[in-house]
């Protein structure tokens, strides 16, 4: 399995995130309308889980610019 270091920092909540996230595909979507390639990476995001499968546009928050996959 290949794991890295995830490091991010969010400017708006200033989340560091430290977890080893494999760069498994895995689509994952948020209530916030992203689609993240998997659930760690959308935890250490700070993301809120709704379902497996990637975000459908219907579910996409209004307020979220890009909803395009992240990883």
């Amino acid at each position: 399995m290949d794991l890295s270091i995830v490091a991010f920092a969010s400017a708006k909540s200033k989340l560091i995130c430290d977890l080893p996230c494999a760069h498994d595909y895995v689509p994952v979507c948020a209530t916030n309308g992203q689609t993240y390639d998997n659930k760690c990476i959308l935890n250490c995001r700070g993301a809120t889980f709704a379902h497996n499968g990637v975000c459908k546009a219907d579910e996409q928050d209004p307020n979220v610019a890009d909803s395009s996959t992240e990883g």
